[in-house]
């Protein structure tokens, strides 16, 4: 347990705010704002291996007697979580919630389909969702959820900023350089289908060399089809698909969580595959002179030897610096994301580097997509804004200095900590 305030006089009433930190990337920015806002953050260390406390439960059973000490001590004003991390599910730590009408504050910012599954024993006045994507509104309040907002992601721009003029550079990079930074997604594709019984995971692979199957190359093709600002994804593109399969697993003799893992896992892969198609289309037009991919050794084996390959780099430490060396960086949205905007779309601008992203419905809200952000339809369409602002330096300039503006006008943590803590307030606090 871990107590951090700031002298920092933020702005408006202050808080004190019950944080679980269950090691995932965002905690850490997220109590940094809240502190830098003025409020007191009492920090839940939540470090244990996926599903531990389903097979000891006294090990989950030390985390709710913290949890309770804590509410003892400090009289936290809500419990803040990212992705419903150290909820479980027989709805212990929901139940304590209620017990002492102390909100649960959850930030989804990976889908939240995946993540709740069917546990809707979780499901509480008392809790609060944000929602890196809006899309997932109507799911989360059909199966019970009241209180539900939109957050989109953001940056710290302490973290990302542009480099100091005595920075070494990374080598392979400069302001010709198109960058990919990100992975293959063949690790998280393997994880999502050995959740998978076997006589759904054949549905996904053949057993010879894990090429996609029918039901694969027909999900990916109707999500590919659309356009992005109407991605449809999920359970709505999922069924019509199942139902036309000449084969005898239908929906009906799948329970609940095997569907959403299938969903999950069908999603991933298809954002595998585009991933792929794009960036070999790109890797092989005359006009890009190297492709520069940071990311996983498969892609070695997916894109062509013209590309430059290196390994992935620290989020923290590294990434700033490759973001404002590269001459663009792409960006490649996941299909579980069918409106909102992914991290690449905040720290790149913020480190000073110039961004390539795809369409998303999202951007339009945030950004201006005719003076700021620079957006492409498909790979040729990349390719050829690529051509032009390569060949541009200055209007490629113009650009990255009224993106990086806007990200520090709108789109820091500390904009998004006062508007959670602004709904948190007329859902529970009035």
């Amino acid at each position: 347990m871990l107590i951090q305030e700031s002298d920092s006089p933020g702005s408006g009433r202050k808080y004190c705010l019950a944080v679980i930190d269950a090691g995932y990337f965002l905690t850490r920015e997220l109590v940094r704002a809240l502190c830098m806002e003025g409020h007191q953050v009492v920090v839940l260390p939540f470090k244990m291996p996926p599903d531990a406390f389903l097979h000891d439960p006294k090990i989950y059973s030390r985390f709710m007697q913290t949890v309770i000490t804590v509410c003892e001590k400090h009289k936290p004003d809500a419990l803040i979580s990212i992705n419903h991390l150290a909820f479980d599910a027989e709805g212990r730590l929901t139940e304590l919630l209620e017990s002492l009408n102390l909100p649960g504050l959850i930030w989804y910012v990976d889908s939240p389909r995946y993540i709740f599954l069917n546990h809707r024993i979780n499901v509480s006045d008392w809790i609060g969702i944000f929602l890196w994507d809006p899309s997932y509104s109507e799911w989360l309040n059909g199966i019970g959820f009241e209180h539900i907002a939109e957050l989109p992601l953001a940056t710290d721009p302490d973290i990302f900023q542009p480099k100091a003029a005595n920075s070494s550079e990374i080598p392979g990079l400069n302001s010709q350089s198109l960058a990919f930074i990100g992975d293959s997604m063949s690790f998280a594709v393997d994880r999502a289908i050995k959740k998978l019984p076997p006589h759904l995971s054949s549905l996904l692979t053949t057993n010879s060399h894990a090429e996609p199957t029918e039901l694969v190359l027909c999900f990916c093709k109707k999500l590919m089809a659309a356009p992005t600002n109407q991605r449809l994804t999920g359970w709505d593109t999922l069924k019509p698909i199942l139902s036309e399969l000449p084969v005898a697993h239908t929906t009906s003799v799948i329970d609940e969580t095997n569907l959403l893992n299938l969903e999950s896992a069908l999603v991933l892969l298809a954002t595998k595959l585009q991933r792929a198609q794009i960036l070999k289309k790109v890797s092989m037009a005359e006009s890009v002179d190297q492709l520069t991919i940071f990311g996983d050794d498969t892609w070695r084996q997916v894109l062509n030897g013209s590309t430059q390959f290196f390994p992935g780099v620290d989020y923290y430490t590294e990434l700033p610096q490759l973001y404002n060396q590269a001459g663009a960086v792409i960006n490649l949205t996941s299909f579980q994301m069918p409106y909102g905007l992914n991290q690449r779309c905040y720290d790149v601008p913020a480190a000073g580097g110039f961004l390539l992203t795809d369409h998303q419905a999202a951007i339009a809200d945030q950004f201006d997509p005719d003076h700021d952000v620079v957006c492409f339809d498909d790979a040729e369409d990349l390719i050829d804004k690529w051509t032009f602002y390569k060949s541009h330096p200055v209007e490629r300039r113009v650009r990255i200095e009224r993106t990086r503006s806007r990200v520090l006008d709108q789109h820091t943590y500390r904009h998004r900590v006062r508007k959670m803590l602004e709904l948190a307030h007329d859902w529970f606090w009035r």
